[in-house]
């Protein structure tokens, strides 16, 4: 099984939106020389009045984030007649029509003659990408599948936001991990940090990110005198190597105190979760007591609806320290809930409350933060009928999610109809099941469409809403 990207066009066949002219926008004639050079290298499609598409699929050369490439769809009239055509991609990041802004372009190629309508492909994301490029020939609908590989690192950084809370002024704090993840092709390497001021150290100031992989480096708040003030910086990692996105900015923040008690970090992020999963990572806030004599704390998560929980006892008592044994400590321990619907990216706030043993009671608020992840699909319309004869339409599917999956396709029965294998479905992306009506003997045919995810190359995530069952029929 081979998923592709796939675009979904309402062809209009109205020949009033046709060119009459010969050469449009974007669409050249080429030479002899030129022709035989760029067409019909990976098969022709042939329409059926005399109308050739070539190549049957454009592979185009790879290219890295940031650059473009691109070659032609050779369109060829050996007909009794002129004819007319439109060429179509839509709401893709990836490719585009040269000469077409809004994605569509159309015009007439005279007998005997052909043109060239470019394909043209910028690098905006790691991975293979693909979209079928929708011809339309007079009455004949045909789609060449564009592919091309973009190369190039994509680098995250999980936290994007460390406050270390509570950090005495003769000790440095604990260390909190960040972890460096590279979702691209191609490996990166990390030289340094920008914007690191002498508040905050990293364990390790350079190192490399494979791809594919995880990297990950503790950054510390110094010690320093105690402070009103509290120190804040946004720091980069400085990137060596083709990264398709920017740098991700980390913030760092803490407050030295010469307090009893301290609490810290005052921020947890457990990264990104697929729904129906249960995140297993659990982040610690750290109360240490300074004194001889004991105090005492509770927590409350102050949504209704909260997705996280309190490992363990929300409330008791902080044992008094000091003397050889130095500081008591104990920690407050959070997890993540299933993950449900909705969507996105959540931030919730826990509240500390401590009495130590002397001065007044202490808040302080822990910002909690995780990330809901998964496909949503719908389908326009719910069923299709009233096809003719070797007739070819299609359903709209959209993946209202956010996140990339991949899906099969399978009719029940399959007698009569005709449909496609797989598909790629990215978040924000629509994309088109096409049906051709196959059926020979004359009678009626129904069938239902099932919609399943698989695994593929890259991020599949898992459909949260029972995929959409799809009806199509047809009379002969």
């Amino acid at each position: 099984m081979r998923p592709r990207f796939r675009v979904w066009l309402a062809v209009v066949g109205s020949a009033g939106l046709l060119v009459a002219c010969a050469t449009i926008a974007g669409i050249e004639e080429p030479s002899p020389r030129a022709r035989s050079k760029d067409a019909g290298v990976d098969g022709t499609i042939e329409t059926g009045d005399g109308v050739t598409i070539s190549p049957s699929e454009l592979a185009l050369p790879a290219i890295q984030c940031q650059e473009s490439q691109s070659a032609p769809i050779v369109i060829t009239n050996n007909g009794g007649a002129p004819a007319s055509f439109e060429v179509a991609i839509l709401n893709n990041a990836t490719f585009s029509l040269r000469g077409a802004p809004g994605g569509v372009l159309t015009g007439t190629v005279e007998r005997a003659k052909y043109q060239l309508v470019y394909v043209e492909a910028k690098g905006v994301r790691p991975g293979p990408q693909s979209v079928d490029v929708v011809v339309r020939v007079g009455s004949s609908v045909r789609a060449v599948n564009a592919k091309v590989d973009v190369r190039g690192g994509l680098l995250s950084a999980a936290p994007s936001f460390v406050d270390f809370g509570d950090v005495r002024s003769d000790t440095q704090s604990g260390s909190v991990s960040v972890e460096l993840k590279n979702e691209g092709n191609e490996q990166l390497s990390l030289t340094g940090w920008s914007g690191v001021a002498a508040n905050f150290v990293f364990s390790k100031p350079t190192l490399v990110v494979p791809a594919g992989g995880v990297a990950t480096v503790d950054v510390y708040m110094t010690p320093g005198p105690p402070s009103d003030v509290v120190p804040e910086v946004e720091v980069k990692p400085q990137v060596s190597g083709v990264n398709c996105g920017d740098a991700p900015t980390l913030t760092l923040r803490g407050k030295r105190v010469s307090q009893d008690v301290t609490v810290g970090p005052l921020s947890a992020d457990f990264g990104d979760a697929f729904c129906g999963s249960t995140p297993s990572k659990q982040a610690k806030i750290t109360l240490t007591n300074y004194t001889a004599s004991a105090a005492s704390f509770s927590t409350t998560l102050l949504s209704p609806s909260s997705r996280f929980v309190i490992v363990g006892a929300a409330e008791g008592s902080l044992p008094g320290g000091g003397g050889i044994a130095g500081p008591s400590s104990t920690d407050i321990v959070v997890g993540v809930k299933p993950v449900g619907l909705p969507l996105g990216e959540f931030d919730e706030d826990l509240q500390i409350d401590v009495l130590p043993p002397v001065g007044p009671p202490m808040r302080r608020i822990v910002k909690l933060h995780v990330g809901a992840y998964g496909a949503i699909l719908e389908a326009s319309p719910s069923a299709l009928g009233s096809f003719d004869i070797n007739q070819t339409k299609a359903f709209a599917i959209r993946n209202v999610g956010n996140a990339r999956t991949c899906v099969a396709y399978a009719a029940e029965p399959a007698e009569g109809f005709g449909i496609e294998d797989d598909d790629v479905l990215n978040p924000g992306e629509e994309n088109d099941l096409r049906v051709e009506f196959r059926g020979t003997a004359p009678k009626t045919y129904e069938s239902t469409i099932q919609i399943s995810r698989v695994d593929c190359a890259g991020v599949s995530a898992p459909i949260c809403v029972a995929a959409p069952t799809l009806a199509v029929s047809a009379k002969r």
